[in-house]
């Protein structure tokens, strides 16, 4: 009788095939993955997203904020000033990620303002 704990899985078994590839994978997908994984695209990414905003909130509004980035869904906006911040987050909230939307897709869930100090 064989022994059941030395008994190494079948190919059909789930562990397996936990461990091994299922085939060759297309070097434009390892790469697309790295590029992701390292953060090598996103300058590009947060470009786009200043230019966005900036367009969407406008130059007053803009002057006084900054795109700090989108993580999860969720665009943080830095704000310069207390009654900015309470302005954006109790009047334009609602417009601005609707606008937001609209430009960018759903790939903006929503829209965070936070208190920044300005770096002189």
């Amino acid at each position: 009788m064989r022994d059941e704990r030395n008994r190494r899985p079948g190919p059909g078994s789930s562990s397996s095939q936990s461990r091994q590839p299922a085939g060759p994978e297309a070097i434009g997908g390892i790469v697309g993955r790295l590029i992701q994984m390292r953060g090598y695209g996103r300058p590009q990414g947060d470009a786009e997203l200043r230019d966005l905003w900036s367009s969407i909130a406008g130059e007053q509004i803009a002057a006084g904020t900054r795109v700090m980035g989108l993580k999860n869904g969720v665009l943080t906006v830095g704000v310069n000033s207390s009654p900015l911040l309470s302005e954006l987050s109790s009047f334009h909230h609602e417009r601005l990620l609707e606008a937001l939307q609209a430009k960018h897709g759903k790939r903006i869930r929503d829209l965070k303002f936070k208190r920044t100090t300005t770096r002189g």
